[in-house]
């Protein structure tokens, strides 16, 4: 194994992206995207990277959810984490799962706030 093969393999086992392994080691993302195929063909235990990124969450699917909660975490000046676990607690703590997924054995939405916005 090549030094620049070996170093692709440790940094990519360790959880760093091919684009800041290309930048680290200076080559370009398609040399280190052949390496890690090469390496995975031969049973090395990397990442599949297109699917997972670093924070858990797959990179496609919720791209608009987390550029909605960014942007409101920014308008809120807290962080994306703290915005989400304010969201949880409120939902976990006002038991407004069916609200926000769905329930169509239980009571309109609209039921259950106007009964407890009895302002």
């Amino acid at each position: 194994m090549t030094t620049i093969t070996e170093s692709v393999r440790r940094m990519a086992i360790a959880g760093t992206r091919p684009c800041d392994i290309a930048r680290a080691l200076g080559t370009t993302i398609n040399t280190v995207d052949g390496m890690l195929c090469r390496l995975r063909r031969k049973g090395e235990p990397i990442p599949d990277f297109r699917r997972l990124r670093a924070d858990g969450i797959p990179p496609k699917k919720y791209a608009g959810v987390l550029k909605a909660i960014d942007a409101e975490a920014m308008n809120r000046g807290v962080s994306r984490e703290d915005l989400i676990a304010k969201i949880l607690t409120a939902v976990t703590e006002d038991n407004l799962f069916a609200a926000v997924i769905g329930n169509h054995d239980r009571a309109p939405l609209h039921d259950h706030l106007n009964q407890r916005r009895a302002y």
